[in-house]
């Protein structure tokens, strides 16, 4: 910590440390910025934010360490704390979904369950990774299961994916929704597009298969290739997933 003291010293005695605005270089501060996180000193963030413009806060160093207090600093300089940390993913709140009293410091904080872009929030990456106390949590403060694609987050869940998918279902998440809205983006590796039931039948999980079928959805709705959930099922030889549409 000395350090710190020793860069923001040099910076009030030497103005050719600083830039135009009178503030130091991003490179003289970033280290600094990492060791006060690491060592939860929310002071020392806020003076070192203050004498530096540092344009990309570093949010996942953050949630790693775990400390409330940093978020406090940031948000005391003008963070937004429901902006997607990077370009088409969730807000801070979504990495911090495996780590429960950070959630509940973010949310305290004033952080949007559906923060983030809009196929991928905060709530999203909870039902694909956090625990169901979590997913709770945040449907609890208003997190919404029309936005972020939740039903096609939850299938890829390694454990309890039936009961995180039923738990949406019954909160009226639509199982009728293409993925992307059917629209793929530019940075996609995938080819077509699908309902929560066409993931279901890639992924050979049936009992959500028949749940999504209780739900409403509709076993005649196509993927953006044109193909039904039981020709998908067809195609990959799956007969088990096949019999179902045809019960």
């Amino acid at each position: 910590m000395p350090t710190i003291f020793k860069i923001l010293a040099k910076w009030q005695a030497d103005p050719l440390m600083c830039d135009e605005s009178g503030r130091l270089h991003p490179a003289l501060t970033v280290d600094a910025l990492l060791l006060a996180l690491h060592n939860q000193r929310p002071d020392v963030v806020s003076l070192l934010l203050a004498a530096s413009f540092i344009g990309n806060l570093p949010i996942k160093e953050a949630i790693k360490i775990g400390s409330i207090t940093n978020f406090e600093a940031f948000l005391w300089h003008g963070w937004d704390i429901d902006e997607p940390v990077e370009l088409d993913g969730p807000s801070a709140l979504g990495y911090a979904v495996q780590d429960r009293e950070l959630v509940k410091g973010l949310l305290r904080l004033g952080a949007d369950p559906n923060g983030g872009s809009q196929y991928d929030t905060a709530l999203s990456r909870a039902v694909l990774v956090g625990s169901m106390d979590v997913i709770k949590m945040l449907l609890l403060k208003g997190g919404d299961v029309k936005r972020g694609q939740l039903l096609h987050w939850a299938l890829e869940r390694e454990h309890d994916a039936y009961e995180v998918v039923t738990l949406l279902l019954e909160r009226g998440a639509m199982p009728n929704s293409l993925e992307f809205d059917g629209i793929l983006p530019i940075w996609s590796v995938q080819q077509k597009l699908g309902t929560p039931l066409h993931k279901a039948v890639t992924l050979n999980k049936l009992d959500i298969a028949s749940q999504l079928l209780r739900y409403g959805a509709d076993p005649g709705k196509e993927d953006t290739s044109g193909k039904t959930a039981m020709q998908l099922a067809d195609d990959l030889g799956n007969r088990e997933a096949a019999s179902l549409f045809r019960r």
